[in-house]
């Protein structure tokens, strides 16, 4: 029966006591299915600013150990750290990242035949983990405006500006309008193209104003990032003007 040093000794790479010569086929099949070292593994997300840890070891097989032998490739992310098989410290930097090392895995025996009372081999992989470290900081507004803010009482558009940014990008701008007569309603502003930071426009009609009292509409907006942060603004009014009093004149006595 083959020892444990002859079987490694063969290049077969798992191996246990007592368990019987296997082909490369079985030994290429055996890899494939417990220790694919050519896919990626995704860590936990991460949150910026906050602490963070994750085991590689768990992200490669349930319920094995592993342990890491090799700097990562490229560095960690700014404000993590990997000491043996853990990702810990608090990231800095939002977006995707990652990184490729060198595990020494630790195992029950596999295949055909195979003892695993007690019986663990250790395993050399190269494996690559990503995870991303998602963005906690919220849209800055720098502008949020209706021009004109009063028109007459026949009505006209009145152009809404909204001037935003973000570290990671804005992706949608909801404008909502509270109209005079209690109902409301929202509508995406058109922008930038893609993820981006500038200038948000658009056309609003105020209709008609056929009562002597002045109608008001009132406009609040909500900004959001790749990440789901959002940030709000508002409220700013357009105001159409009440139309005047008809004045009857009579006709004067004779």
């Amino acid at each position: 029966m083959p020892t444990v040093r002859t079987l490694l000794a063969a290049g077969l790479g798992i191996a246990c006591l007592g368990a019987p010569m296997r082909t490369a086929a079985q030994i290429k099949s055996e890899q494939e299915k417990w220790c694919p070292v050519w896919a990626s593994s995704p860590l936990p997300e991460a949150r910026q600013g906050q602490p963070y840890s994750a085991s590689l070891g768990s992200n490669i097989i349930a319920g094995v150990s592993a342990v890491q032998t090799m700097p990562p490739l490229p560095a960690m992310p700014a404000g993590l750290t990997l000491a043996g098989d853990k990702v810990q410290g608090t990231p800095t930097n939002a977006g995707y990242a990652s990184f490729t090392t060198q595990l020494s895995v630790l195992y029950p025996c596999l295949g055909a035949g195979a003892t695993t009372s007690g019986g663990k081999v250790s395993y050399y992989i190269r494996k690559s983990f990503q995870f991303k470290v998602r963005d906690m900081q919220p849209p800055q507004l720098s502008a949020f405006s209706v021009d004109p803010s009063t028109v007459s009482a026949s009505g006209a558009s009145v152009m809404v500006l909204v001037g935003a940014s973000d570290n990671v990008g804005v992706t949608r701008v909801m404008l909502t309008v509270l109209h005079p007569d209690g109902h409301q309603g929202a509508t995406p502003v058109p922008g930038p193209n893609g993820l981006g930071s500038g200038k948000w426009q658009l056309a609003i009609p105020l209709a008609l104003n056929s009562a002597a009292t002045p109608a008001v509409y009132t406009f609040t907006v909500s900004v959001e990032d790749a990440d789901g942060n959002v940030a709000r603004a508002g409220p700013v009014t357009a105001t159409v003007a009440g139309h005047a009093p008809v004045r009857t004149l009579l006709p004067k006595r004779p």
